[in-house]
């Protein structure tokens, strides 16, 4: 039962002891948190898929065309050489590349010159909107800068977040209000002192203050957002849809889809849902759903995948042009058009990440281990580019407006990205 309130709680996220650790204690903290929680839940995929680019609609597509090829032009190393470092994030601007480690922020320009550094605390996925890059401060509140490193919201603190929760959504509503989505990670109390469950939840907020808040029972995917931002849909682990008006907080359940852990979402370009879940069986399903309430809700069209494990990454499925969906499965890249297999190709197996990136052209950009390849609309292979071994790619790949692409890799505790020379290539 969801249940719309002001705040009961004696934690609202504000620093504590936590922020007075040295940096490094703070970051084997998250660290920490980061493996308990996985360890805690055999659904792991839920909520820990962050989304990769600022368009809360397709989670990875970019209206761009590219074509792969040409040799290494720069790479650009980690300013942290000792540790582990690799970089999660790359997102193209008008500026540069924002480039996101797990313990900082940096821009970089489009000839590798680095513009700026900024530390930050993980557990949200920097976001580039109207020329600004909002990202989680040190001091665990949202904050955002400029393209000139200016700060233009800080101490921005979010209800109903712990010092180690996840922010698997915040978007800027409005002139001054953030939407955002979090996660209850223990240290919150109630009035009666109880320990707080790990409920998903809903807050449309301004500085210091809130409109609505919705604590869903339970935990829930990264919410996702059509472009009019009128509403969020949430999948919850109670096996059902909910709709949040953003205006007024109102939570409606759309329906359920019983037994089914949700896996990973998106919004197609016509506003349905398009979900990848688990049976109880074990076998993996590809849905479309309309988002109209209906108790007896049946798919537009559902696909069986098959079975397979699950990896700690799930990347959501990606909608390209005339909805046609891809999904990565099984080592397998499938491209789906109106429920029906169009073509699948082989993903190169990977230790952790297995990333794809749908063009405007309907070609797929891939990186996976040290694999970076194109496949064009009707699956046929373009290019590949092998990258050294054990320069894993970290990054989704990221198509420039320049024609270039762009990876974040791994070695070692080295990291490297790039641009290509021609019209694509980029590594580290």
């Amino acid at each position: 039962m969801e249940k719309i309130e002001p705040s009961r709680y004696t934690h609202h996220g504000r620093p504590g002891w936590v922020t007075r650790l040295p940096r490094y204690g703070q970051i084997l903290l998250a660290a920490c948190a980061l493996v308990s929680a996985a360890g805690r839940r055999e659904k792991a995929a839920m909520s820990t898929y962050p989304k990769k680019y600022a368009d809360y609609r397709q989670s990875s597509f970019q209206n761009v065309v590219v074509k792969l090829g040409g040799e290494k032009e720069w790479f650009v190393p980690t300013s942290d050489t000792v540790n582990h470092n690799p970089p999660g994030v790359i997102l193209c601007t008008d500026a540069g590349l924002v480039v996101q480690y797990p313990d900082r922020l940096r821009l970089v320009g489009f000839d590798g010159s680095p513009r700026w550094e900024r530390e930050i605390t993980p557990g949200y996925s920097a976001t580039y909107e109207k020329s600004r890059v909002y990202f989680r401060a040190t001091n665990q509140a949202l904050s955002a800068v400029d393209n000139e490193n200016k700060v233009v919201l800080d101490n921005f603190y979010v209800f109903s977040s712990s010092p180690f929760g996840f922010f698997p959504l915040a978007v800027p509503v409005g002139g001054k209000q953030l939407l955002c989505q979090t996660q209850n990670r223990a240290m919150q109390v109630d009035a009666d002192d109880r320990r707080e469950k790990d409920n998903a939840n809903f807050i449309l907020m301004g500085r210091g203050d809130w409109a609505w808040h919705v604590e869903l029972d339970g935990e829930a995917l990264p919410g996702l957002m059509g472009d009019d931002r009128r509403s969020v849909i949430a999948l919850c682990d109670d096996f059902r849809v909910r709709q949040i008006a953003v205006e007024t907080g109102k939570s409606t359940e759309l329906f359920a889809v019983p037994q089914a852990r949700f896996l990973a979402a998106s919004l197609d370009r016509d506003g349905k849902l398009v979900v990848a879940m688990r049976t109880p069986k074990g076998n993996h399903q590809l849905a479309l759903y309309t988002l109209e309430p209906d108790q007896d809700k049946k798919p537009v069209w559902l696909m069986d995948l098959g079975g397979g494990a699950v990896g700690p990454y799930v990347q959501p499925p990606m909608v390209g042009a005339n909805n046609r969906i891809c999904y990565i499965h099984a080592n397998k890249l499938r491209a789906v058009q109106d429920g029906r297999e169009l073509w699948t190709t082989p993903v190169m197996q990977a230790r952790q990440f297995q990333y794809a990136t749908v063009l405007a052209d309907n070609s797929v950009l891939i990186g996976a281990a040290s694999v970076l390849k194109q496949v064009d609309a009707n699956g046929e292979e373009m290019a590949t580019q092998i990258l050294n071994p054990g320069k894993d790619i970290t990054t989704p790949p990221v198509a420039g407006r320049d024609g270039r692409v762009y990876v974040g890799t791994a070695r070692r505790a080295s990291i490297a990205f790039g641009r290509s020379r021609t019209q694509a290539m980029e590594v580290g």
